[in-house]
């Protein structure tokens, strides 16, 4: 067994003192290390140890937890702020050399501490320091400040220029803090796992099977381990601190396979066999919890392979029943596709994501909603009152936003200008919320004897609404009604159809930023 020291510093006097107490074989001093050396170095390192008098943040401190290492630094400046005793390290006070020695046992002589402190030292970069995070923070604030400013006062294109100025300044500020250097391999390879939720309800296990309940409370999130978008090697499901919910294993028949109370951090195990993971919240904890995944090596590589040009983009929908399956729609909506059979992988949305190599942002899609009021859905949930503006989530704004409404309100008596000045109030929440997303508005095209006077008039409104506010225009063929239930609802071979006629338009139309 050795000690390693590695760097400069009063290097004679050390080696002087460990001969004196007869372990000068078992000391290595290296001397200063860097690059590659360096890096090999810290892969083997069990312990960061820095006991300084005087500090601000050291950054050696954020690298090595970054790369799971626990420290061992005294209580001084910021260092509290990251160094949680007991928990991802260990605090001492300066000069205290019992303390230090303690400390040092403590996790060198304890495997499991030492593998416990060094995940939650990662966990806390990742989650408070990482380059990725605090770039989507602080472009979300500068988004958030715009969309809150007076419409009237703001034109579509001085928010563009806002927002290229608030680029302009993030991207200054990362180059003279200098911390490019945070954003490591490492970090990509986890990302948000694609969740949904089920406002209202709680969960009833008492039966053995996963039964919804009413409670105006609570929401139940769903992770659907088969559908992610990605080859996980594991899930972790972050509860707010000092929360504790009753969690489930359900399989596909909504069967209860395994039920526990779930509290802090939880890895979802690798070979279960379970299709859901269901966890009752409170409806005030709903943008707290976190599900991250972990990709494969595979994943990894082919994310870094792909060709796409809408790779890593975000996207999302407005819609209606077309777009909406359970669970995968906003808090208070209503979804429920009409055949079994089509599942949440059958979604065009999600065959579109899967194709483009893009990440679900949100589906902001109602069973029975149009632009007007005057659907069967609830007034409050016509696209023209204001969904236009939620397409975002709590990681941050769209790339791609696709509109695939409007068939419900033909079907209705609304006037057709209302149609037409509703459909264009969504349009404009929509361009104003997030002008720098690639917006395609959908309608159906090819209409045949049997199509309605009213829908080739509506596709038409639609294309010159598209070209008034300079977004893309996607016609769905009227050959794919052939494909459906009920002359309306696709087939999975429908759902199928529409993903491949978007591919090809998003395709043909390119990444254009």
């Amino acid at each position: 067994t050795e000690l390693w020291m590695c760097g400069d510093g009063e290097v004679e006097e050390v080696a002087d003192r460990a001969k004196e107490l007869g372990i000068g074989d078992m000391l290595r001093h290296t001397g200063w290390i860097a690059g590659e050396e360096r890096e090999e170095c810290l892969k083997h390192a069990m312990v960061h140890v820095l006991p300084s008098y005087r500090e601000a943040l050291p950054m050696s401190i954020l690298e090595t937890m970054a790369r799971g290492i626990p420290n061992i630094s005294t209580r001084i400046a910021s260092i509290p702020e990251v160094i949680k005793n007991g928990e991802n390290g260990r605090m001492i006070e300066p000069g205290d050399i019992p303390a230090l020695q303690k400390a040092i046992l403590d996790i060198v002589c304890d495997p499991q501490r030492r593998e416990a402190m060094s995940f939650e030292a990662y966990k806390l970069i990742q989650e408070g320091f990482s380059l990725h995070n605090n770039v989507v923070l602080l472009e979300n604030m500068y988004r958030k400040m715009i969309r809150n400013r007076d419409d009237a006062g703001i034109s579509p294109k001085r928010r563009r220029r806002l927002l290229m100025l608030a680029a302009a300044v993030l991207c200054a500020a990362l180059v003279l803090f200098g911390v490019s250097g945070l954003c490591s391999a490492e970090e990509e390879t986890e990302i948000p796992a694609l969740t949904a939720y089920m406002f209202g309800y709680t969960n009833d296990l008492s039966r053995g099977y996963m039964d919804l309940a009413e409670n105006s409370d609570y929401n139940l999130c769903f992770v659907e381990i088969d559908a992610q978008l990605h080859e996980f090697t594991s899930l972790t499901v972050h509860l707010p601190e000092g929360t504790e919910r009753q969690a489930a294993y359900l399989s596909d028949s909504m069967k209860v396979l395994e039920s526990y109370n779930m509290t802090g951090t939880t890895s979802v195990p690798a070979n279960t066999e379970a299709k859901y993971l269901c966890i009752p919240m409170k409806r005030e904890e709903y943008d707290l919890i976190r599900v991250i995944g972990t990709l494969s090596e595979a994943a990894v590589k082919a994310r870094s392979e792909s060709e796409s040009p809408f790779a890593g983009k975000r996207l999302s929908v407005i819609g209606d029943s077309l777009s909406a399956l359970r669970y995968y729609v906003p808090r208070g909506y209503y979804s429920e596709y009409p055949k079994e059979d089509v599942v949440t992988q059958s979604m065009w949305w999600h065959r579109l994501a899967l194709a483009l190599d893009m990440e679900i942002c949100e589906i902001n899609a109602c069973a029975g909603s149009g632009v007007t009021d005057e659907c069967s859905a609830p007034a409050a949930l016509a696209a023209g009152a204001g969904r236009g503006k939620l397409l975002h989530d709590e990681s941050g704004d769209p790339d791609v936003i696709i509109a695939l409404i409007g068939g419900n309100d033909v079907l209705t008596d609304a006037p057709t200008d209302k149609i037409v000045r509703e459909y264009r109030r969504m349009v404009e929440d929509i361009c104003s919320s997030y002008p720098q997303a690639q917006i395609y508005l959908c309608a159906y095209s090819d209409p045949d004897p049997s199509e309605s006077f009213r829908m080739a008039w509506l596709r038409k409104e639609i294309e010159d609404i598209a070209a008034e506010y300079g977004v893309g225009m996607i016609a769905i063929p009227s050959r794919l009604n052939s494909m459906t239930y009920d002359g309306s609802h696709y087939t999975a071979q429908g759902q199928a159809e529409v993903a491949l006629v978007i591919e090809q338009a998003l395709l043909a139309d390119g990444w254009r930023q």
